[in-house]
This record gives C-alpha cells, structure tokens and sequence, in this order.
C-alpha cells in the first residue's frame, strides 16, 4: 500500500446520509511521538483498564472494565519514544494512567482498537474537507454504498520497510491490507507515515478498519478506545490475560457509576 506523509490525519465514515469524523491519528513534530486524538464525539467519557482475551482482530473478549476517573472532554492517547503511553488533553485534563511500554523503536503490531457506533453523532465532515487532496488536506473518508450501526478500527504500528511498496509495482494504493498477526484474517488497511522532515524513528501507523453489521447494537452513539495491551500470565488461558487502558463514551453506558469517579479535568 503507498504511505501518507502527514503530522496529523482525520478518519472519516461516509455513508449516503453523510461523512462523520470518528478519530485522529499522527506524530509530534519534536520527537515523532505517536497520539491519537478522539474529540469528534461530544458527551462525557469514562476512563479505566479493561482485561480480557484480546480476538483475532485485536479487540477484547469477555472483558471486565475497572473505571479510573472521568472526564467531559475528548481524550488524546500518547505514545512516546521511550515507551510511556497516557491519555491527557492539553489545557484541559491531567494525564491519566501512565504505562511505561516497550520503546517505539523496539516496537510492532497491534496498539490499540477503536470500535464505534451510532455514526450520525460523530461530527460531520464538511464536502470541502472532503474534496481535499487526502495526503495534503490529512482527511481520509472510508466510504460505504450503505448505512452502517458501527466501524471498528485497529491501529498497528509497523517497520516502514515493511509497509513500502517495492518500486516495481509503482506507488501502491491508498488502502492495501495488513493481516492480523495470527495470519487469519486480512482487513483493508491505510498507512500513515511521519513527514520526511521530522522523523525520530522508522514506524509507520496502520490503520486497518472493519464495518460493523452485527443485529445487536448500542441504543445511543458511543465510541471505545482500548490499548496498549499488557499480557499478564494465566493459568486458566493458554493465551493469558490482557490489560488494556481504555475509555469508553458516553460515561451514560456505565450507568450510575460514574456519579461515585472523580473527574480528571483541570
């Protein structure tokens, strides 16, 4: 697949009835840190750490949620060089779980997930946004013939070498693939790499993206943000137990728990 160059990059869903930004994806420009910004759906969020078996496609089963703090605000997740990750939102809350992973330079594979439904209370993408040259403008619409309950996301970070595309089959495509690390399933995918100018390292963000067709689906819109993954050995699970920061909107799907969390907003 070809590789965007750009600081920072929108993700949008269009259906017939519209295209809503759901997230944003890129890098610092001081030292190529990784975030990923979730301000486009406007309610109050709670944050936590939820555990489970992470699936196939990176996303947790049978997870139980410990809730942290909460927070009326858009949360950004950031992953530095030296491997500490925290959601924060500058100006606006305190860093919250901080986790000293495995540095970026050392890292690849799954990072995080993001599932979300209810896409008409996203905030919209206006048709100019859209008409933008996507590398240029950092707007990417993933467009369905249909209306969709949901989309869920996986953000992989990968080697750039890896993702290039060799000069023989020209500049690769907008969206490729990339197959989940079981080898089992492959899912449309589009790369986002730091500007030429700017980088700190040589790993490139993938976004792999799946629509969500399931009968049963949240009554409201609601977004979840799981990731980085920590395995903790089990003795029941052969593939262990996994711990992931998280945070899930709106806060209302915890019903009346987050009225006994404090808030992290400053």
């Amino acid at each position: 697949m070809g590789i965007h160059e750009a600081k920072r990059h929108v993700i949008a869903v269009e259906t017939p009835s519209g295209a809503n930004k759901i997230f944003a994806l890129g890098y610092s420009k001081s030292d190529s840190s990784i975030f990923i910004d979730l301000p486009y759906l406007e309610c109050g969020g709670l944050i936590g750490v939820a555990t489970g078996i992470r699936n196939e496609t990176g996303i947790l089963s049978d997870r139980g949620f410990k809730p942290f703090a909460t927070t009326k605000h858009g949360i950004k997740f950031s992953y530095h060089p030296d491997g500490t990750t925290h959601f924060s939102q500058d100006g606006k809350i305190n860093k919250t779980l901080p986790h000293r992973g495995i540095p970026l330079a050392e890292k690849t594979g799954p990072i995080c997930t993001i599932t979300a439904y209810g896409l008409d209370r996203f905030r919209r993408a206006s048709q100019k946004d859209l008409q933008e040259d996507p590398a240029k403008k950092g707007i990417w619409a993933l467009t369905s013939s249909k209306e969709l309950p949901g989309v869920a996301f996986t953000v992989f970070l990968k080697r750039e070498v890896d993702v290039l595309v060799p000069p023989s089959e020209g500049v690769g495509s907008p969206i490729g693939t990339v197959t989940t690390p079981a080898g089992s399933i492959t899912l449309p995918a589009i790369a986002i790499g730091q500007p030429s100018a700017d980088r700190y390292h040589d790993k490139v963000l993938v976004v792999a993206f799946r629509w969500l067709e399931m009968v049963s689906t949240p009554s409201g819109s609601c977004l979840l943000f799981q990731g980085p993954y920590v395995e903790i050995p089990e003795a029941s699970s052969p593939q262990g137990k996994l711990v992931a920061q998280s945070i899930v909107y709106s806060a209302s799907l915890a019903e009346d728990l987050p009225s006994s969390i404090p808030s992290v907003d400053r």
